[in-house]
């Protein structure tokens, strides 16, 4: 994995107050930022993006207003009905015209999810992979699910050496979508950024995540309140059957009945994390851009 390549994906996003090095290298870098100004305005330019529109209702588009003049009178139901038997009555070419045209719609509305990253299978979910046709085919009276149920049986005899063979194969997998994950976004162009931004919003944010951690982007501090649990756990100790949750709501307590005066020191205490959290930033973006005038 070539990191100069990959380091790309980010550095822009996050000088946005700076001068990039240079124009080309600002031309190179714009559009593959972890928040691009495409992100921002994904919901304005939603009406761009339009799902295909399947064969009959594009026909009925196209000839609804053809259907009102000649009877203007008709009530929608009867609208409908008309425009469905003569639908039903369609020339089987003209149909698969129509049938053609949506499909090439659909392919190229898809094109930009084909290029997101997906996270490879489990041990387990390959051997199921690489087994099911071939004891699908050995035992053809068997379903789907009697077919994974006998691979779950034979998965409990398999020997650690396959098992650790199978597993090599997957952390290759992992490591070329991790790959993936942090180059992707320059593969893309910045319509197609803006279209995942707007029809897969949460996969675009949780991918941009894994990213940022791939590179080794500084992590932010927590609240002022973990700032208090992190420092004070010790004087807390957690009390015999005492849950996790439990523990951490009588903390709550004790951080809401402390004074302003109480709470000060940890208030300083998150100061100065995030001071070293926005200085950790700057180096951050200062190594990327290094190492891309590297090249």
């Amino acid at each position: 994995m070539n990191f100069i390549s990959i380091s790309r994906a980010l550095l822009c996003s996050f000088s946005r107050n700076q001068l990039c090095p240079s124009i080309v290298l600002a031309e190179k870098l714009s559009k593959l930022g972890f928040s691009t100004s495409s992100q921002q305005n994904a919901e304005e330019n939603s009406s761009r993006y339009k799902r295909p529109i399947q064969p009959y209702l594009r026909f009925r588009s196209e000839f609804i207003t053809k259907f009102k003049k000649e009877s203007p009178d008709l009530k929608l139901q009867e609208l409908n009905h008309l425009i469905s038997e003569e639908w039903s009555q369609l020339d089987p070419e003209i149909k698969a015209e129509y049938r053609r045209t949506y499909d090439e719609e659909m392919a190229e509305f898809k094109a930009p999810f084909e290029k997101m990253p997906r996270k490879p299978a489990g041990v387990y979910a390959r051997f199921v992979k690489e087994n099911f046709a071939k004891v699908r085919d050995q035992n053809p009276e068997l379903n789907t699910q009697e077919v994974i149920g006998k691979l779950s049986e034979e998965w409990k005899k398999v020997s650690v050496e396959e098992k650790d063979r199978i597993k090599k194969k997957v952390m290759v997998d992992v490591e070329q979508y991790h790959s993936d994950v942090v180059a992707f976004q320059g593969k893309l162009t910045e319509d197609e950024i803006d279209f995942l931004n707007h029809f897969a919003k949460d996969q675009m944010k949780k991918l941009n995540q894994e990213r940022l951690k791939l590179l080794n982007f500084p992590k932010k501090p927590g609240g002022t309140f973990i700032v208090f649990v992190n420092m004070e756990k010790e004087n807390f100790p957690r009390e015999e059957d005492e849950s996790m949750s439990e523990w951490l709501k009588r903390m709550g307590r004790k951080w809401r009945n402390m004074s302003s005066e109480e709470k000060e020191m940890y208030f300083s205490v998150k100061k100065r994390a995030m001071e070293k959290y926005e200085e950790d930033v700057e180096n951050w973006k200062l190594e990327q851009q290094a190492k891309i005038l590297e090249q």
